[in-house]
């Protein structure tokens, strides 16, 4: 670990900790003073911490004209600006009054509060002064604190909080004549009660966690199937089907160092509600394993385009049109961690059994008749071979679980190239620095070695770099807004002044790569995103001259060349690239259908370079399969779409403007994120991958042959036109895999199979 998260490597940090934990603002400054004091009051879009939901409105003194507080282009649409998180707006993020008039705004918090802290952040108004007045009534004001602020941001901090239902701001510009003001965030404590109740429209639960007639029996624990990759399943949930045995979870069979995921219903059989606790017992001997439980949430987005003031009305009132969404198309996807649950009014906004995650794990509720979904996860560390049991309990109820270490260690280095678009899950206005530390984790377990942005101190990127180990980490980096878009478009050719951005850009690149003690050959220089043929000759303009100019970085491309009706015909795809192709690209990603074209795999995707992939989207489409293709084609590794990628509030599909939960892989949590069956799909490519890796490394070329075969057969015939998904049982063959890598005969002999993981 680098300096700035090396306090957190080395001890957990705790509420009573006596140094406040530093945080890092959306803008990539970090912050000492640590978080604010309090609780969101203001509802500002993008956080997923601690808060009361609280309805806040506001309104001007004199309404804003330079720029108005509107809805995008929405002239007549009230835009609440002031609150909605760090939405991109251009010229539009601000609001603004000019000819030196104050800013004045008035808060209606809907209930009394303390204010413990307000921020104002401001990225154009370099220096201006504010006033905070608070009042019971909206009548009588009283003056609590004031403070001189200046860019980007100013967290006023009164020695004393201000008390009372409403706040005013008076804010003004001291040096120019115009004011700006992007965003006001309030904290501090909020009264919640009968009377003060939160802005909150829950969801209704319905009959999805209805999982047994029987009300005359006990608390049960029931496998439920995995999901499986490349079916009609959309979201990644696991079907709501139990296995065909339901008395006992099975036999898990894992390497040395691996994990596997299993899942189960506890289903309540009685005539009463019943509130327990869940766990999992009898780890150990390098085996530990944890329970995870599932959150229900909305995961069908709108039928059709919805206005902008619909979207609006939803996100502020809950008020959704009633023709817009499908009742009750909800399913588990986020699971929560023990030390990583949302706050119980948090998780009665977006989930639909909020009761359940907020208690989990000592006190989870289930009604008559219903389940729990719960998620066990068995992970080893050079753990001791044998045969070791353990047990799911629910209060006095339990159910065994038997886990086999074989005589099997998964490589540490060799990994392959793997890259996860949309690399991290965010949240504003900042981010702490255990937050920081537990996204590493996860992409690190996905195998990730390329993120975007190179690894300046306090970043993402340095800590993802820092924490792969012996893995080479590749940094993607575009070349500026203006060269993506004019290549994006394919339109016109690359002129001077476009060949002096590129050139300013690459040393500049290479200046930030000394900072950053980073190789060059490390950097991946991105020119646009999935070239066709419309495009494909202004890369290459592009692509020539980068070789001039940048020896020594990399050159990336992920050819899609999808028309809408189907994939270009082979022999234009060929024509439109071989001219520069194989002379420039450095890291090589066409998209899979592409790969599974002989002529084009032959002409382009084989060639020597530094990386050969495939990538897929959406990641659940990809599934395991991504994996065992890459390595059936001899490919170097793959990349899906993609880790996280919302169009919307990632809780509430019912925002989102296109898009699925198959592209999010976790959901962002105040200083953690909830991992999905998707995440673990993905998750298990990587650890297939590794074990297919060993097979080779090891001479098991029989065994490697026929389980590739297999996979093969299981592919419906090539198609040049469309993309099909694989459907086989990756359990089984990673079943197969795992017996036929064990290093020992007595390890093979004991579970009756021959040196390639055939039955004898």
């Amino acid at each position: 670990m680098f300096s700035r998260f090396s306090l957190l490597a080395a001890v957990a940090l705790s509420v009573g900790a006596v140094c406040a934990e530093p945080i890092c603002w959306n803008d990539g400054t970090w912050d000492d003073s640590g978080a604010p004091n309090g609780v969101l009051l203001s509802d500002n879009e993008g956080w997923w911490g601690r808060c009361v939901f609280t309805g806040v409105t506001y309104s001007y003194e004199v309404e804003p004209a330079s720029p108005k507080d509107v809805l995008g282009g929405e002239k007549a649409l009230f835009g609440r600006r002031l609150l909605d998180g760090d939405k991109p707006k251009g010229w539009h993020r601000p609001v603004g009054m000019s000819a030196k008039r104050p800013l004045t705004v008035t808060f209606d918090f809907k209930r009394p509060c303390s204010f413990a802290e307000v921020d104002l952040i401001s990225e154009r108004t370099k220096s201006a002064l504010a006033l905070l007045e608070v009042s019971a009534d909206g009548k009588d004001w009283i003056r609590f604190a004031e403070a001189k602020c200046t860019a980007p941001r100013t967290r006023i901090r009164p020695a004393v909080s201000g008390c009372g239902r409403y706040l005013r701001l008076r804010y003004k510009a001291e040096t120019s004549s115009a004011t700006y003001l992007d965003e006001v965030l309030v904290w501090g404590e909020g009264e919640v009660s009968g009377k003060f109740p939160e802005n909150i429209v829950p969801i209704a639960r319905g009959d999805f966690l209805k999982m047994s007639e029987r009300t005359d029996g006990n608390i049960r624990f029931m496998p439920l199937k995995d999901p499986t990759a490349g079916s009609a399943v959309k979201t990644g949930m696991p079907p709501m089907s139990f296995c065909p045995d339901p008395t006992s979870g099975g036999e898990i069979v894992m390497s040395r160092n691996e994990t596997e995921v299993c899942y189960f219903a506890v289903v309540n059989e009685t005539t009463k509600q019943v509130v327990i606790p869940l766990s999992v017992k009898g780890a150990g001997n390098g085996i530990s394993a944890e329970l995870r439980i599932g959150g229900v949430v909305r995961t069908h987005p709108p039928k059709y385009k919805l206005t902008k003031k619909q979207l609006f009305d939803l996100q502020q009132t809950g008020d959704e049109p009633p023709d817009a969404f499908d009742a009750g198309k909800m399913d588990v996807l986020p699971f929560f961690s023990a030390h990583a649950t949302p706050p119980l009014n948090f998780a009665r906004k977006y989930l639909a059994n909020p009761e359940q995650v907020a208690g989990f794990p000592k006190s989870v509720v289930i009604e008559p008749g219903e389940g729990a979904v719960v998620m066990l996860r068995v992970m080893t560390d050079g753990a001791k071979l044998g045969i070791r049991d353990i047990a799911l309990a629910a209060g006095k109820v339990s159910s065994p679980v038997r886990v086999r270490v074989v005589d099997v260690t998964l490589p540490s280095k060799d990994y392959p190239w793997v890259f996860v678009w949309g690399s991290f899950t965010r949240q504003f206005p900042f981010e702490s620095e255990r937050r920081f530390v537990n996204e590493a984790r996860p992409l690190r377990n996905l195998g990730a070695t390329m993120v975007q942005g190179l690894p300046f101190k306090g970043t993402k990127a340095a800590l993802v770099a820092t924490d792969r180990g012996e893995a080479a980490i590749y940094y993607r980096v575009n070349l500026g807004r203006k060269i993506l878009d004019k290549t994006y478009r394919g339109k016109g050719k690359i002129d001077d002044e476009d060949r002096r951005i590129i050139r300013e850009r690459v040393e500049e690149l290479r200046r930030q790569c000394r900072e950053c003690a980073v190789s060059p050959e490390q950097v991946v220089l991105e020119i646009s995103d999935e070239p066709d043929v419309k495009r494909a000759k202004m890369f290459g303009d592009v692509c020539r001259y980068l070789r001039k100019v940048a020896p020594g970085m990399s050159i990336y491309m992920n050819p899609c060349f999808w028309t809408g009706k189907g994939f270009t015909p082979s022999k234009d795809i060929i024509g439109s690239l071989k001219d520069y192709y194989n002379e420039c690209v450095d890291v090589s990603v066409p998209y899979r259908s592409l790969v599974e074209n002989a002529d084009c795999r032959r002409e382009l995707w084989a060639k020597p370079r530094r990386v050969n992939a495939q990538y897929a989207h959406p990641a659940h489409r990809a599934g395991r399969s991504i994996a065992w293709s890459s390595f059936r084609y001899g490919l170097d590794g793959f990349g899906y779409w993609a880790y996280y990628s919302p169009t919307g509030n990632p809780w509430d599909i019912r925002t989102w403007k296109y898009w699925s939960y198959e592209c999010q892989l976790a959901f962002p949590l105040e200083n953690d994120v909830a991992l999905t069956p998707v995440y673990e799909e993905m998750r298990e490519a990587f650890e297939d991958w590794l074990l297919l890796s060993l097979l080779k490394s090891s001479g098991r070329s029989e065994a490697l042959k026929s389980l590739l075969d297999e996979f093969g057969a299981s592919f419906d015939p090539p198609n040049k036109e469309t993309s099909r998904p694989y459907r086989c049982d990756f359990a089984a063959l990673r079943l197969r895999a795992l017996n036929a890598a064990a290093l020992t005969r007595h390890c093979l002999e004991s579970k009756g199979v021959d040196a390639n993981g055939k039955d004898r």
